[in-house]
């Protein structure tokens, strides 16, 4: 998956590269992959990931998270009348952490995944209650209702997009993710000697 992930997440990834790259942020993100593996390769230390938050955010504010590159190794972030600071989260924070925020309105990293991957991805899927509602704005965000400021499309990418490109890019570039790359099972005829 992680493998699959950096071939997917290059900064010239279009619109249908990004939505299947969801598929298998899902499968390390939400449906814990990453943090099974991390655990059974027996490497130390938390799973940490750079990425932009959210720090300040008046009632009016816009802002994408973002950090997905425009150019190779060149970020880009969107906010206004809100404040954005590079920070190093743990695996269980970038999850939860707000990347998108429109008003009072916010959608985490698992809610713009599970978004993009169930409901894009035409699989069958339908929220209720608070999930439904960021699902609303998130839908709102990619049909370019809602949320745009000075600038509405980054390397053709709708910014629901490039947010979705930025996580993905904010996995493959963890230090613990290169770890585990370079991690492999030991030979069994090694462990059997």
């Amino acid at each position: 998956h992680i493998r699959n992930l950096s071939s997917l997440s290059g900064h010239k990834a279009d619109e249908p590269t990004v939505r299947i790259a969801t598929a298998t942020l899902r499968a390390l993100l939400s449906e814990e992959m990453l943090q099974r593996a991390w655990l059974a390769s027996g490497l130390r230390g938390p799973m940490t990931f750079r990425t932009y938050c959210i720090t300040n955010a008046a009632s009016d504010a816009v802002a994408y998270c973002g950090g997905g590159d425009v150019i190779p190794n060149v970020p880009f972030s969107v906010c206004h009348n809100a404040e954005l600071q590079e920070r190093v989260l743990n695996l269980k924070d970038f999850g939860r952490q707000a990347r998108i925020l429109v008003g009072r309105e916010k959608a985490s990293t698992t809610d713009i995944i599970k978004f993009v991957a169930n409901a894009l991805g035409a699989a069958h899927f339908d929220p209720t209650g608070k999930t439904a509602r960021k699902y609303d704005l998130l839908r709102r965000i990619e049909a370019g209702e809602l949320g745009q400021l000075f600038v509405s499309q980054i390397n053709d990418r709708n910014l629901l997009y490039h947010e979705v490109l930025s996580i993905a890019q904010a996995v493959t570039r963890s230090p613990q993710i290169k770890e585990l790359l370079d991690w492999s099972v030991p030979n069994p005829t090694e462990i059997a000697g």
